[in-house]
């Protein structure tokens, strides 16, 4: 027997457990409790299925798994997707189905669904807040998701900008590494040191501050709306720019759309909208209000007639640097099911608005990544994917 398996024995047989479940390979295993599968599993989480590859009759093909919530592990809720084996959840399909799972990762990086011999195990949600969610993450107990870092305070960000100015080499790297971990709670330091008398503390925040001011981080890349406000006039244009900012030391290559139909950033879809409520009206906070209903064209998304595959268009964020994607934004007067109405239209779809209304606008990108199995792509910079969320602007539409 392994030493891990003596280990895992030994750790279960103190906790009054017996060991039913291994890793990757449950077809043979006796049936495992949801308890056990709660102990054993590297990652347990709330997930829907976004997207799926094609089924070769020698692999079954993959399914690309949108963490809601997670319960356990290093997953972090509505900002990791991973990859499956589709035989490892034969039931599931994309859409919004939600499901509880019990995950493996195996050495390679790969991620496997747990069932401890019980095909039952992979459990199907009515709803987020189930009653055996709850259960589950009892179990789950000391196990749980990992919890966000305490912010750093203003005397360690003013020593660590001071350090990857004037360092030696490796301490800049471990004080960059510092600031980029610590977002946007350096940006008003950083903001003052850019009129600093020294050059190099001048330098590291001008390097630094384009990479914050935007949503959180996932696997080195951050997602940056700008600019901050933006008023506009029917019949009028004007630019929203979306930052793909790259948090690492080597240059990241980002799948953002299809040749086919463009980039994903430039659909309606991607953009979460919602009114703002007059100040003094007593209505709901920004924020609270339902997301504006998008429409895009009926053909957005196809994939073209024929054995043609479209051909993903790539972008290439610098080390430390973004990649900008200009966004062009038209508000217009159109008919729109039989009324006449104002909309903001976008190169691909439109959002409905309330003319001298001001919105909050949020940009979406969500990425699954090359799978584990593409060892070509992961070699090749490839971004390993998730979900990004933007920071907030306002869209004021004129009178």
């Amino acid at each position: 027997m392994c030493r891990r398996c003596v280990l895992i024995l030994g750790i279960l047989a103190c906790m009054g457990l017996s060991l039913r479940v291994s890793a990757g390979d449950t077809a043979a295993t006796p049936q495992a409790s949801l308890q056990e599968l709660a102990v054993l599993s590297d990652a347990v989480a709330v997930a829907r299925v976004g997207a799926a590859t094609a089924a070769p009759a020698s692999e079954g093909g993959a399914l690309a798994l949108w963490i809601e919530r997670a319960l356990k592990g290093r997953l972090q809720s509505d900002r990791d997707i991973i990859w499956v084996p589709r035989k490892e959840l034969p039931k599931a399909e994309p859409g919004p189905a939600l499901w509880l799972l019990f995950l493996a990762r195996n050495a390679d990086g790969s991620w496997h669904v747990q069932t401890g011999g019980r095909e039952s195990n992979p459990i199907k949600l009515d709803s987020p807040n189930a009653a055996v969610v709850g259960e589950v993450s009892r179990y789950a107990g000391a196990y749980g998701a990992r919890a966000e870092p305490e912010a750093p305070t203003e005397a360690e960000i003013s020593l660590w900008i001071k350090k990857a100015g004037t360092g030696s080499h490796d301490t800049r790297r471990e004080a960059f590494a510092k600031l980029l971990a610590a977002g946007d709670a350096a940006r008003v330091q950083l903001l003052q040191a850019l009129s600093s008398p020294e050059r190099e503390i001048a330098a590291v925040a001008r390097t630094l501050l384009p990479l914050t001011g935007g949503g959180a981080a996932v696997n080195g890349v951050r997602l940056i709306l700008e600019p901050g406000m933006l008023t506009i006039k029917e019949g009028e244009r004007r630019n929203v720019t979306v930052n793909l900012a790259n948090l690492s030391e080597h240059e990241i290559n980002v799948v953002t759309g299809q040749a086919a139909w463009g980039d994903n950033l430039q659909a309606a879809a991607a953009y979460e909208m919602r009114a703002q409520s007059p100040v003094g009206a007593g209505a709901k906070k920004a924020g609270e209000a339902p997301a504006a209903p998008t429409v895009l064209p009926q053909a957005y998304g196809q994939a073209p007639a024929g054995s043609a595959r479209p051909l993903p268009l790539v972008r290439t964020a610098p080390a430390l640097g973004t990649v900008a994607l200009a966004v062009e934004v038209q508000l217009e007067r159109a008919t729109v099911d039989g009324k006449e109405a104002l909309r903001l239209k976008f190169p691909h779809g439109y959002i409905v608005v309330g003319k001298g209304q001001a919105y909050s606008l949020r940009a979406h990108f969500d990425c699954p990544g090359p799978r584990p199995d593409q060892r070509r792509l992961m070699d090749a910079n490839y971004w390993a994917g998730g979900q990004l969320v933007s920071n907030e602007i306002v869209v004021k539409v004129e009178p």
